[in-house]
C-alpha cells in the first residue's frame, strides 16, 4: 500500500509504501543519484538501497539532491553520489523545495533556506544565491511546524497559527499587497486569516497558495489564470480570501504547479 508519493522531477515519482520500502516510478528514465553506485531507471520499480533508512521526502535542486529519511536524518549529494548528512546538528522534520531553492525544517522550529535567491526566495534578507543551507535569522525566534514551497516563494505556519511568507509577489502569491514584487525577509500575513484563524496547514503552487485553519476553512490567494483559486471573477487575488467551494470541513489542500486539490468532508462519529 502506498504511504506517501511525491514529485522528484518532471518526469520521475518517489513513493513510500506502509512497509516502509521506497520506489522510484519514471517515465522518461534518467539516472538516480543517491550514493554508491547510481543506478538506472527506466519506467519501472526500484529499491532504493543505498540508505540504512527509507525516504520520507526528496528534491532536487540542478546537479544536487536532498532528501530526508524516516528517522529525521537529513541528507545530500552531490557529482560524487555519496550522501553526506550536513552539520545541522538538529533533527529534521520537514523538506521542501522550489523550482531552484529549497527549505528545512528542523525538529526544534528553525528553518534552512539554500539555492538561488534571485526573487528573495531564500528569506534572507537579500537576492543572493546560497550554496550551503543558511539559518533563516527572521524567523528563528519563531516555531516554525510547516512549510511549504512555490516556483519562487516560500509560505511558513508557525506553532502559534501565524503564517509568514516571503520571495516573488508579482501575482500576489505572498499573500501580501502587490506594491512590493520582491519581499526578500520573512513577513507576517494579517489579512484574511486574522482574529481567531489559526492557520494549521499550508501549501504552495507555482504562482499560488493555500491554507487551511483550525476551523478546516480552505483559504487561497495569488494568480487565478488558471482557475486554480476556484474563483471566476478575477485572474489575480491579492487578498487571503475563503475558497467557497464546498461546504463540508476541508481537511487537506495540496497546490500544484496549476491547479489545488481539495480533500473535503464530514467525519462520522
Amino acid at each position: 500500500m502506498i504511504e506517501r508519493a511525491f514529485e522528484v522531477n518532471d518526469d520521475t515519482l518517489y513513493v513510500l509504501t506502509s512497509a516502509n520500502i521506497g520506489y522510484i516510478i519514471s517515465s522518461i528514465g534518467g539516472q538516480e543519484r543517491m550514493g554508491g553506485e547510481s543506478t538506472k531507471v527506466g519506467g519501472g520499480l526500484i529499491t532504493i538501497n543505498e540508505l540504512d533508512t527509507p525516504l520520507l521526502h526528496y528534491c532536487q535542486l540542478q546537479s544536487d539532491c536532498y532528501c530526508l529519511t524516516t528517522d529525521g536524518n537529513f541528507y545530500t549529494c552531490g557529482q560524487n553520489l555519496v550522501p553526506v548528512a550536513p552539520p545541522l546538528m538538529r533533527r529534521v522534520r520537514q523538506v521542501a523545495n522550489g523550482l531552484s531553492h529549497a527549505l528545512v525544517l528542523t525538529e526544534t522550529g528553525l528553518v534552512y533556506s539554500l539555492g538561488l535567491g534571485s526573487h528573495g526566495q531564500l528569506g534572507l534578507g537579500d537576492l543572493e544565491s546560497r550554496s550551503s543551507l543558511s539559518l533563516i535569522e527572521g524567523i528563528a525566534g519563531i516555531k516554525i511546524k510547516m512549510i511549504s514551497c512555490g516556483g519562487w516563494h516560500c509560505l511558513v505556519a508557525s506553532e502559534s497559527g501565524d503564517m509568514y511568507s516571503w520571495g516573488w509577489n508579482r501575482h500576489s502569491q505572498l499573500g501580501h499587497s502587490p506594491t512590493h514584487s520582491i519581499v526578500p525577509d520573512p513577513t507576517l500575513i494579517e489579512e484574511g486569516v486574522g482574529g481567531d484563524q489559526w492557520v494549521v496547514y499550508v501549501s504552495c503552487g507555482s504562482l499560488h497558495s493555500a491554507c487551511i485553519t483550525k476551523e478546516k476553512g480552505c483559504y487561497v490567494w495569488g494568480w487565478n489564470r488558471y482557475g486554480q483559486l476556484a474563483q471566476s471573477s478575477s485572474s489575480l487575488i491579492s487578498n487571503v480570501i475563503q475558497m467557497l467551494l464546498t461546504s463540508y470541513p476541508v481537511h487537506h489542500v495540496e497546490c500544484t504547479h496549476w491547479s489545488t486539490i481539495v480533500l473535503s468532508f464530514i467525519e462520522e462519529l
